[in-house]
């Protein structure tokens, strides 16, 4: 009987490796053959199964959430997600931020497939700080965070909020994005504010590019934003 060592027995499961989400999708050369293989994202050590070659179509095996792209948006008022893949249930969004604006706060605008076109927009919001409740709507309103602590905002603050877009690829029904954020309002005693938004977006279309725009200045060093995929 031959002995075999341990090292022979290894078997790598996935046929190819990608840095990150932009890589995996813009490969090419696959063949018929290669339909059900998988490959290794490293960015967040996801595997995705090549479902079609042609269009090339990637699903993802792991379940849960996976990061698509991560940005640091120093020096811009615009943090872009384009090209998202239409491979995951609801996409997230997840940033923490702070302006350069010479002001205590700036509000920011989430635009869908570079759609500027206010009156395709509608909102409704529930803001809450001390022991005040606030709710407001209307039409032509995309404004997805009010209050963006800017320049001359409390030292060393922040926003954090979270955005989801549920079934962002279908395209039978108009778009719902959910929005919520939290940060200290001001040096007062007022301090912590809390926000809920949705947002209807008027189109069927599936989402395939996310736009967050200050309303002035730039986002400043240490903003981040990322966007997380989920089955």
């Amino acid at each position: 009987m031959t002995a075999h060592s341990q090292a022979s027995l290894v078997h790598v499961p996935y046929s190819w490796s990608y840095a990150d989400a932009a890589a995996r999708i813009a490969a090419t050369g696959f063949v018929t053959t290669d339909v059900g293989k998988l490959a290794r994202q490293l960015d967040d050590n996801s595997l995705w199964m090549l479902t079609d070659d042609s269009p090339v179509t990637w699903t993802p095996i792991n379940t849960g959430r996976t990061l698509i792209q991560s940005q640091t948006p120093t020096g811009t008022g615009t943090g872009s997600f384009t090209s998202i893949p239409a491979t995951d249930k609801k996409i997230i969004i997840e940033y923490v931020a702070r302006g350069t604006a010479v002001a205590t706060s700036v509000s920011m605008d989430i635009e869908l497939n570079a759609d500027t076109t206010d009156a395709n927009y509608r909102r409704q919001f529930l803001n809450a700080h001390t022991s005040t409740t606030v709710a407001g709507g209307g039409a032509d309103d995309n404004v997805v965070d009010d209050a963006v602590i800017a320049s001359t905002g409390p030292a060393n603050e922040a926003s954090y909020g979270i955005i989801e877009i549920p079934f962002y690829a279908l395209t039978t029904f108009y778009k719902q994005i959910l929005s919520r954020y939290a940060h200290r309002r001001d040096t007062s005693s007022v301090q912590q504010q809390l926000d809920v938004r949705i947002i209807d977006w008027e189109n069927t279309a599936a989402v395939n590019r996310v736009d967050l725009i200050l309303a002035s200045g730039n986002f400043d060093t240490g903003s981040t934003i990322n966007l997380y995929g989920e089955q």
